[in-house]
């Protein structure tokens, strides 16, 4: 079996041409539940604004911000969600193949990335949702570095206009199938890419023993469907799998 290996950067995850990524102002305390977090996501982003500066900065030339439209879909139901196991495999110039395996949300599409061989997604029918898995990378970074580079890459690469919200940031850890603990980071923000807002949150696992990011996997929904989008997260990161 290969050794984990790290994603040293991560792409956002696109639907219809969006990003996906987060920041926040609240911090895991460290906590393991039931429910895979290690710590508890916001509870209403929309009434917890983070501290500090805007994420895209305030521009010389006064810009006006994006006004979203509601989505009309139905918003996907977290008790609702069926789950199947997923088995695909990844490459990178430094680890070479990879494969993996983890639980994904039953009858989303496989969608291999053009540009990246390291990188897959799965989409929902519908084409708003989606969940991405990263790894082969250079293992150099712990899960907490990753995630504030993301961070800062989040802050830099949306426009003004896109309104990047910054919801949440934090490391703690979770437990994985076999009731082992996991180390990981998390984000998560809203931004408007086109007409509504999407919901993303973003986290780096540590599969091996320390604290060395293997895995980066990202979930991007509507903000109302926050619920699932966690549930769909933990299940994601309690199961994925660097497979012999």
């Amino acid at each position: 079996m290969k050794a984990p290996v790290l994603v040293s950067g991560i792409v956002l995850l696109a639907l219809l041409g969006g990003a996906g990524g987060y920041l926040g102002g609240q911090r895991f305390d460290g906590r393991v539940t039931a429910g895979g977090y290690a710590g508890p996501l916001p509870a209403d982003a929309a009434t917890s604004p983070p501290p500090g500066p805007t994420p895209s900065g305030t521009p010389s030339v006064p810009l006006i911000r994006k006004t979203p439209e509601p989505n009309p879909l139905e918003a996907l139901v977290s008790t609702k969600i069926d789950f199947e196991v997923r088995n695909f495999t990844v490459s990178g110039e430094v680890a070479g193949e990879v494969k993996l395996g983890l639980r994904i949300p039953a009858g989303w599409r496989f969608t291999p990335s053009k540009d990246k061989p390291s990188e897959v997604r799965f989409v929902d029918p519908s084409g708003e949702r989606a969940v991405r898995v990263e790894s082969a990378l250079n293992p150099d970074k712990s899960v907490k570095q990753a995630m504030e580079d993301v961070l800062a890459n989040v802050q830099s690469s949306q426009p003004y206009q896109n309104y990047v919200q910054t919801l949440f940031q934090g490391a703690g850890q979770v437990k994985d199938d076999d009731g082992k603990l996991r180390n990981v980071a998390t984000l998560v923000y809203t931004y408007i890419p086109g007409a509504t807002t999407r919901y993303v949150i973003v986290r780096f696992v540590a599969t091996g023993d320390g604290d060395l990011a293997t895995i980066s996997m990202s979930v991007t929904g509507l903000p109302k469907e926050q619920k699932a989008l966690e549930r769909i997260l933990a299940e994601a990161t309690a199961s994925v799998r660097i497979r012999d």
